[in-house]
């Protein structure tokens, strides 16, 4: 599909795959693991990021990902056993 006058292309990372957000204990996203539809969340196709928050504003201040990667290499079950670093 053509783009219109002065429109840029978008590219969305997250477009048409599953996600599966894990809640900390004040009810705000922690782990987001994304991938293709219908992936179970016990195989090794995941990526899988940690957001921590500003204790000021209470905004999100950082996305680190599952072993420092993004690639969709990881077990969604085991988020919690991963380290989370930027990349």
């Amino acid at each position: 599909m053509p783009n219109f006058r002065n429109e840029q292309p978008v590219y969305s990372r997250e477009q048409g795959f599953d996600m599966v957000i894990c809640y900390d204990g004040s009810n705000r996203t922690e782990y987001v693991g994304i991938a293709a539809p219908g992936t179970p969340t016990s195989s090794a196709l995941w990526s899988i990021y940690k957001l921590s928050y500003d204790l000021t504003s209470g905004g999100v201040a950082k996305r680190r990902y599952a072993e420092g990667s993004d690639e969709f290499n990881k077990i969604m079950d085991s988020y919690s056993t991963y380290s989370y670093t930027d990349i």
